[in-house]
């Protein structure tokens, strides 16, 4: 009997040390640990340039894509879409007041570097819409869906960010968005950012997300929300393994079916 519980003492700590000297292998997908970004440069995406213009970027563009007043736009050999000014020639207030729009469709993320040097990375089913030329004062995108800002500091010209019912405000900081649905989230990695909503604004600091939704009331008054965050999970879609911790499952069909490009049915009536 002494020699079976010391045989199942050993096999048991074999067993941890396996498992734990290989945990890399239970999370990793491809080849990829799970904690590797997924490389962008084999996805898709629509550019629709301010002419109103459409095109297809995939892998097989190579360097230059098109030119828009001042500013060249190039894809990169990782994939990103690079906004440039290479020349003058062209009055700025006529290349601010032109605007691209980038579309990434189900199943497909797409990172793009804009004319500041800022980069965005779009999550799947999602857009931003900017100017091919930012002003001196101030720069503002919109957006629809989700993406992972890395904002390039400029005191003089603040970044914002329209999403749905919310405005932020960012000097130079890396941060999360998430508008896929009526509520907007908004989780800080590093930095300062400022989350608005009709008057109503918080400041939010690193490991921090606001949330941003309506009360059930007849006036629909907007409510703001500070919570800790969990930031492995909020930008865990750009990685080779997902994270869902204390996900609603509403919230978990839609993201699947958006990566997956599949139908949910009957969504609304999976309790909230």
């Amino acid at each position: 009997r002494a020699a079976i519980n010391a045989g199942i003492i050993v096999l048991a700590a074999l067993l941890a040390w396996f498992f734990r000297g290989n945990s890399k292998l239970l999370y990793s997908c491809n080849g990829l640990s799970g904690d590797t970004e997924i490389p962008t440069g084999v996805y898709s995406c629509n550019l629709t340039l301010g002419n109103g213009c459409h095109i297809f970027i995939d892998s097989t563009y190579k360097g230059g894509v098109a030119r828009q007043g001042n500013t060249e736009i190039t894809r990169l050999p990782s994939g990103a879409l690079l906004y440039k000014r290479t020349y003058a020639g062209i009055d700025n207030d006529t290349t601010r007041q032109m605007f691209n729009t980038i579309t990434t469709s189900a199943g497909d993320q797409y990172q793009v570097i804009l004319p500041d040097g800022s980069r965005v990375r779009l999550n799947a089913a999602s857009s931003i819409r900017f100017p091919v030329e930012f002003s001196t004062t101030e720069r503002i995108v919109t957006l629809q869906g989700e993406a992972f800002f890395d904002v390039k500091p400029n005191k003089a010209a603040p970044f914002y960010v329209n999403a749905g019912n919310t405005e932020i405000r960012a000097l130079g900081t890396s941060f999360n968005v998430n508008a896929y649905s009526e509520n907007t989230i908004a989780t800080l990695l590093s930095g300062s950012l400022e989350v608005r909503n009709n008057g109503d604004i918080v400041r939010l600091k690193p490991g921090q997300e606001a949330i941003v939704g309506f009360e059930q009331t007849t006036e629909s008054k907007p409510l703001i929300t500070v919570h800790p965050a969990d930031t492995a999970k909020a930008v865990s879609w750009k990685k080779v393994v997902r994270v869902y911790r204390n996900v609603p499952l509403k919230a978990f069909v839609s993201d699947i079916g958006r990566w997956y490009d599949l139908e949910m049915l009957h969504t609304k009536c999976i309790p909230d």
